[in-house]
């Protein structure tokens, strides 16, 4: 008991003043009794009544020395010089960073430092609503939160102290939501200083966004803050979640919150999933696709059914993204953001950082994605996902066996070619050929190029090196 009340004390001289000053708030206790969702439908009116702002839609990097970032809707790369301990977050206007004990705001168009402070901890994430921002922070040790409401001026105007790990908040006007030991959202008023609401999930949850005007939160899937949030309890609240989909590497959706975010990119950053929720009922996501990638192969699969809807490769790892409607922005170790249609996998323009990265934080939301977006067009499935298979790349066999396997389903003749031309490739490597192998023996389409391949003979000179399978 006396280690947390100095620490507490520390942090709060560290921190400083200006706001509401709550330690060990009653907003995390868990003798709290279910109520069946009246503190919730009492609430919800006026939240789902608030105006959501604008965010920016921008991309930052950690590079050697500080970050670089830039908005998606244009303008010029910025760079804030700062030492960087963790992974930085964009949300709402703002960019969210931490190094050096110090905690600091920026402008995310810009990289104007709207306010520093000095802070013990590790940043989790952050929410922010173009006026205020909720900084989840873990203590020394990771055991306990350290929440903070700071307006853009950089006055504190509420500081929670949590015993439990608080994941990603967000902000929506005069409430935060704060997701916490994997099963409780509390609202929590900032005006008021009190927890006004909580809601009881019975699924993991760890993080908290908003999106085109709505709150969401989840971790496994996602749930919709409507007028069915207050039945979440009973499992009747909006909820979403992607199909089931064998992948290599198991990527996920969101990441636990909780989880500590190095600077530097890891295996986690570059296997992922990305899908944005759509409007209406009932709750789905936007354009009824995902997206999943793998180092340097992207891959569209429909989100009822997990059938694959496109694939393309790359030039460099992938290492963060984000959705926004009708697409997904794709942030790559060279600094460039791609943004392609999540329905066709078409390519719809290239953002640049202007520099290398280490690792990326994306925030897309409140892109406009061009009228013709769902058109556009990227060519023949059974082109796309053969050009996606490049067998000079080894460490991509885990994905190309996902491929093969999927091009083998397809009816398209051409499949049978591209099979064909695959394992007559000397440059695939051996762990491959079985796949191959496999996928060509369910063929029933596309005969001709097997009886064309039957008649080629290995030739050197001819750089007929295999024969057909």
């Amino acid at each position: 008991m006396m280690k947390r009340s100095l620490w507490t004390a520390a942090a709060v001289v560290a921190i400083g003043c200006g706001g509401g000053t709550s330690q060990l708030h009653s907003a995390f206790t868990t003798d709290w009794q279910d109520d069946g969702g009246a503190g919730v439908r009492a609430v919800s009116p006026k939240i789902l009544a608030t105006p959501a702002a604008t965010g920016t839609a921008a991309a930052v990097g950690v590079t050697p020395g500080g970050l670089v970032g830039v908005a998606l809707s244009g303008g010029t790369p910025w760079f804030f010089a700062h030492p960087i301990d963790a992974r930085p977050t964009v949300t709402g206007t703002v960019v969210v960073g931490m190094g050096a004990g110090e905690l600091f705001a920026l402008d995310a168009s810009t990289g104007r430092a709207l306010w520093t402070r000095k802070t013990p901890g590790n940043l989790r994430g952050a929410g922010d609503d173009g006026r205020t921002t909720v900084v989840s922070l873990g203590t020394v040790g990771d055991n306990g939160s350290i929440v903070l409401a700071i307006d853009h001026e950089g006055t504190v105007v509420r500081q929670l102290e949590a015993a439990p790990q608080v994941g990603v908040p967000a902000v929506l006007g005069n409430y935060a939501f704060l997701p916490w030991s994997g099963q409780y959202v509390t609202i929590f008023g900032l005006s008021s200083g009190a927890e006004e609401a909580r809601i009881l999930v019975r699924e993991q949850v760890s993080r908290a966004f908003t999106y085109r005007g709505k709150v969401y939160f989840g971790e496994l899937g996602l749930f919709r803050f409507d007028e069915q949030v207050s039945r979440a309890s009973t499992h009747h609240a909006s909820h979403v979640s992607l199909p089931a989909r064998e992948l290599p590497g198991d990527p996920k959706w969101f990441r636990p919150a909780t989880e500590r975010r190095a600077p530097l990119a890891d295996a986690y950053d570059k296997i992922a999933l990305f899908g944005a929720p759509a409007e209406g009922t009932p709750f789905s996501l936007d354009s009824s696709k995902f997206a999943s990638t793998y180092y340097k192969i992207v891959v569209g699969f429909d989100a009822k059914t997990g059938a694959i809807a496109w694939a393309k490769k790359h030039a460099i790892e992938i290492v963060a993204g984000s959705p926004f409607a009708g697409g997904v922005a794709l942030c790559d170790t060279d600094g460039n953001v791609t943004l392609i249609s999540v329905a066709t996998g078409a390519t719809l323009s290239v953002a640049s950082l202007g520099r290398k990265i280490t690792s990326c934080a994306v925030e897309a939301e409140s892109l406009h994605p061009p009228p013709d977006v769902a058109s556009a067009k990227a060519g023949p499935l059974v082109d796309q996902i053969a050009g996606a298979i490049d067998v000079a790349e080894n460490e991509m066999i885990a994905m190309h066996k996902v491929l093969l396997r999927e091009l083998g389903k397809l009816d398209d003749p051409k499949a049978t070619k591209a099979l064909l031309d695959l394992s007559s490739d000397p440059r695939s490597p051996p762990a491959l050929a079985a796949d191959i192998e496999t996928a060509l023996a369910t063929r029933r389409t596309g005969g001709q190029y097997m009886i064309d391949a039957l008649a080629r003979h290995y030739d050197f000179l001819k750089d007929v090196l295999r024969p057909p399978p």
